[in-house]
């Protein structure tokens, strides 16, 4: 066992956990300045500045040495450089700790955060023995809260007033995990999945795997089977072979709860003559959240496109259109992956939409995203397509 003032470096997928380092000072000012950063830390100094780093680096040092709190760089493996931090704190010897995080602007939808509290969870039960990690996060910081629950983390209760975010104390969600319950990411896999309508094929043989935290993007042309993969991942198209599991279970009732299909034509495309806050609000009943002319006004400001609230989905910015139907779709209980069908029908620049898709896996969603074989992607994202590579 070692004891709560130690923090080790410990390595996992893609990340290493490594102590605070002076060098980390213009990335940590990077991160804190961000304003989903400031959103949700409202302890956080604003603005934020070299100074703060400083402070907070030798406060996190302080708390170590008292054995209260161990704090970890989150870093690139290969350049060390920070791309976000975590930490144990409240440490009660054999009893328990909270844990907490924040990530650079850069690795969010890589997964890096998901992968950065798994490690520092086995550091708490494994190392320090602890029995039980806790954790808070805003009723309304869904990013947060899929980080946790990909880890194995439980909701417990509702705290009203239970974490302090920019514009004041606002509820919050409680989730415990103790040392007894093993976790890891869920992987939705298609192996080798093809569907015909008759003698017409829907969808050429096609194999895919994607884990929770993860982007992936699969390639075809128009008209190659964009739909008709949506649909199969979903549970929702009999498949003429191959197999669609999640976590090795092909029932599609536990397919259809998990994979959340956003406009996809035909089947969850909206109307296009129906108004956004007519759509927002539709969905925020179906999250089992506050739907009221209020609330859809304010989930809308919050997204930063209150100016569409009465404008047709056909008539809102590609951006804005896209972007609120996968949000409003991962707010869906039992969601865990979200499909992101051909965004690029409706003009959108391959950088926005992946850019939307990097901020919903840093929240621990698995999501997919369906595009033309001609996009440039970057070298790290994940790629796959539909039917044989070289029909892409």
């Amino acid at each position: 066992m070692t004891t709560a003032n130690q923090a080790p470096i410990l390595s996992g997928n893609g990340v290493v956990l490594r102590p605070l380092a002076e060098d980390d000072i213009p990335r940590i000012v990077e991160a804190c300045r961000d304003p989903r950063t400031q959103k949700w830390l409202g302890s956080m100094p604003s603005p934020y500045d070299e100074d703060d780093a400083r402070e907070w680096i030798e406060a996190s040092r302080l708390a170590a040495a008292e054995g209260s709190k161990i704090t970890w760089a989150v870093a690139d493996p290969t350049t060390h450089e920070l791309v976000g931090a975590i930490n144990l704190f409240d440490i009660e010897p054999g009893t328990r700790a909270k844990v907490g995080y924040w990530s650079h602007p850069s690795a969010r939808g890589t997964g890096t955060m998901t992968e950065a509290c798994r490690i520092a969870l086995e550091h708490a039960f494994d190392d320090l023995d602890l029995p039980t990690v806790v954790a808070h996060a805003a009723v309304e910081n869904t990013a947060s809260q899929h980080v946790l629950t990909a880890n194995g983390m439980r909701r417990v209760a509702l705290e009203p007033g239970g974490t302090t975010i920019r514009t004041g104390k606002v509820d919050a969600y409680r989730y415990e995990r103790h040392a007894s319950e093993a976790t890891r990411p869920s992987t939705l896999y298609a192996d080798d999945v093809e569907a015909h309508q008759g003698s017409k094929p829907l969808l050429p043989r096609t194999t895919l795997a994607l884990d929770e935290g993860e982007v992936a993007v699969v390639l075809g042309r128009p008209g190659s089977g964009h739909t008709a993969l949506a649909l199969a991942l979903a549970g929702r198209l009999p498949l003429s072979a191959g197999q669609v599991t999640l976590d090795g279970s092909q029932d599609p009732t536990k397919l259809q709860k998990a994979v959340a299909l956003v406009d996809v034509p035909g089947v969850s495309e909206p109307d296009g003559s129906v108004p956004l806050r007519t759509i927002v609000g539709e969905e925020l009943a179906m999250a089992k959240r506050k739907a009221s002319k209020a609330a859809v006004l304010s989930w809308l400001a919050e997204e930063g496109i209150d100016a569409y609230a009465d404008s047709t989905i056909d008539d809102v910015p590609p951006e804005a259109r896209v972007g609120a139907l996968a949000r409003l779709a991962s707010l869906r209980p039992g969601t865990r992956f979200v499909v992101v069908t051909y965004p690029e029908r409706h003009g959108l620049h391959p950088g926005s939409w992946l850019e939307l898709a990097r901020s919903l896996a840093d929240g621990g969603f698995g999501v997919l995203v369906t595009a033309s074989a001609a996009v440039d992607l970057p070298a790290d994202v994940h790629r796959f397509t539909i039917g044989p590579e070289e029909g892409a």
